[in-house]
């Protein structure tokens, strides 16, 4: 199907309901977080009621700059706000750059609904949400680029803010337009600046930590190169480090002569063992990382693991590779 008619129906499903509700994956990112944030304004716009659905006590930092620009102007809820509630066929959930419910903000939620809207550029598996509609395009930069032509389509005019807030969607998701980029990325990027989104902005809302930054380096000094373009680095046994860290490290990898695949394994600060896998999109790393009952797709995918140290995760990757 075509994605101007997906975009109807898209539009079709928001206008025949009355209370959306809005949620993206656990450990929101910039591309989560503006995602639901620009469907909040799209149902606005449309004079509904949108909730955006939101567990995460703690938040990476640009996600946190946002929400604390935009404190009190958004319906923000927990899954505790709703567990009571019973929802009818009214009531409209979408999931926003997440299309696997066991890895969106409240797993629980999701049955609670009839009607379920996925939006996505993740690729689907078994573990993906039964919907009664989805707009899932693996070979799109991200869930803000699709939104972004969805406002094109339909011509809304939304805060600069928050136009300003999906370009940083793209750009995180690209790192920096360095992979999964395409010609209509850049005209989806064009389009929100356009609409106002300050490219200074974007830039305050990607700032780096120095103490992480060189954190980050001190993993890429030990990264051991396999099958030539392979990179695989390995986490200190003495450190917890943050699943965006991981993430980045993992993206910073593919920027080296002849890597084609990244992975950096290494504990996260619940005491599990996380796998960060990155790829320029010849081999599927999700395919790889869904071993370790893993999500993601061809470019870039995650897992947790628990009971097993760091070593031996080195090697079952290691294995699983060969």
């Amino acid at each position: 199907m075509r994605l101007s008619n997906k975009l109807r129906i898209l539009h079709k499903y928001i206008k025949k309901n009355n209370n959306i509700y809005i949620m993206g994956h656990s450990h929101l990112d910039l591309d989560a977080i503006a995602s639901c944030l620009g469907l909040y304004e799209i149902c606005i716009k449309m004079k509904k009621n949108p909730y955006i659905i939101i567990n995460d006590k703690k938040h990476e930092a640009g996600v946190k700059k946002i929400l604390d620009n935009v404190k009190g102007k958004y319906n923000i809820i927990s899954n505790k706000d709703i567990k009571d509630k019973l929802f009818d066929k009214k009531d409209l959930l979408i999931l926003a750059d997440v299309n696997k419910p066991k890895i969106t903000q409240a797993p629980d939620v999701c049955d609670k609904f009839k009607n379920i809207v996925v939006i996505d550029h993740h690729e689907k598996n078994e573990n993906s949400c039964s919907a009664s509609f989805e707009i899932v395009l693996s070979e799109t930069s991200s869930t803000s680029e699709i939104l972004t032509k969805f406002l094109y389509f339909y011509d809304i005019i939304i805060p600069k803010y928050i136009s300003t807030c999906l370009l940083s969607g793209i750009v995180l998701d690209t790192n920096n337009f360095t992979v999964k980029t395409f010609s209509k990325t850049y005209l989806c990027a064009h389009y929100l600046m356009e609409l106002g989104a300050d490219n200074n902005e974007v830039q305050f809302l990607l700032k780096q930590d120095l103490d992480e930054y060189l954190l980050r380096q001190r993993v890429i000094t030990d990264t051991e190169i396999v099958n030539k373009n392979i990179a695989i680095a390995v986490g200190s046994q003495r450190l917890k480090y943050k699943r965006e860290e991981i993430a980045k490290i993992a993206d910073t990898l593919l920027e080296f002569n002849h890597i084609e695949l990244s992975f950096v394994i290494a504990k996260l600060e619940d005491g599990t063992i996380g796998i960060s896998g990155r790829s320029i999109g010849k081999v599927s790393v999700g395919k790889i990382l869904e071993y370790f009952n893993g999500g993601g797709d061809k470019y870039e995918a995650a897992c947790k693991i628990t009971d097993k140290s760091l070593r031996e995760v080195e090697e079952e990757l290691k294995e699983v590779i060969s």
